[in-house]
């Protein structure tokens, strides 16, 4: 257990993970890895369910792959039970219908750090990344990419038209779609942002109190409070860092459209809303 990790920041993705990332690992009690995002539990846990040795297996393999990028203070952790072990992978957030139990089990210990950004925001920075690496075609316009991901979202029932959403919310006909549509290959461009969705998901699996939801505007507009407050609920002491750099912040080769914003900030705001509800009076209206 100890050399399981404690801390897991699961997302959300283009919402300053790597930044936060790197501001955790300054402090002398958390050790990070040698790759930042240690990817376990969505690309590499394999362990048999019906064998009687589901927990065994997996936490097995997650210390075999801590173990391939440990750093030069992963033995100091046997020693020291002051030291935190984190992993910062933002995938895991947005494949919420897989990963949640699977942790649950083998390390119901962990605490687990969310950033959460403007969906809209975050929807294009997913797109100019993915432009700026050629993921997708270059002649390609947002609003194309938009489109096609809420078709996507459509066709697998995750939006609905039959039923209310209300209704359809944290339903088990919400779980199966939004399997379908993480079973797609999506990239999820939309589907990322719908954070009350996945926040559902996960808190079937962990109570309330094993998470710390940060607003990511906060981390960029008030680095050291959010960052005292995670150290906080990590139960550390707080550090002063002099200088805090943004990371992964890339030029956009021109703004977003007013329309195309518009339009996107009616399709979140239920979702937004559900989100509020779900995070108590300090959230309501964030992105309003």
């Amino acid at each position: 257990e100890t050399r399981s990790p404690l801390a897991i920041m699961i997302g959300a993705q283009k919402s300053g993970t790597s930044s936060l990332h790197t501001y955790l690992v300054k402090h002398p009690y958390i050790i990070g890895l040698q790759n930042k995002e240690l990817h376990y539990f969505d690309h590499h846990f394999k362990a048999s369910n019906s064998s009687g040795i589901f927990r065994a297996q997996g936490r097995t393999g997650l210390l075999k792959r801590i173990g391939e990028f440990r750093n030069p203070r992963y033995d100091e952790m046997g020693e020291n039970k002051s030291l935190v072990l984190i992993d910062s992978t933002p995938m895991y957030l947005f494949w919420s219908d897989r990963i949640p139990f699977a942790m649950s089990c083998i390390i119901p210990w962990v605490k687990l750090i969310v950033t959460l950004r403007n969906p809209i925001s975050r929807a294009y920075s997913h797109f100019e990344m993915f432009r700026r690496a050629r993921k997708i075609q270059k002649d390609i316009e947002f609003e194309e990419w938009v489109d096609k991901d809420i078709e996507l979202l459509t066709e697998t029932g995750v939006l609905q038209k039959k039923i209310p959403q209300n209704t359809f919310a944290g339903s088990s006909q919400e779980m199966e779609a939004w399997k379908r549509y993480t079973r797609t290959g999506t990239f999820g461009g939309i589907g990322r942002g719908l954070y009350a969705l996945q926040l559902r998901h996960w808190l079937k699996a962990f109570p309330i109190s094993r998470f710390k939801i940060v607003l990511s505007e906060k981390v960029y507009n008030n680095t050291l409070e959010a960052y005292q407050e995670i150290l906080d609920f990590l139960n550390l002491p707080p550090i002063i860092i002099e200088k805090f750099r943004h990371f992964h912040r890339g030029k956009y080769h021109s703004p977003i459209r007013n329309e195309t914003k518009e339009r996107l900030a009616k399709f979140y705001q239920p979702y937004n809303k559900e989100l509020y509800d779900m995070l108590g009076d300090k959230w309501n209206g964030v992105w309003d």
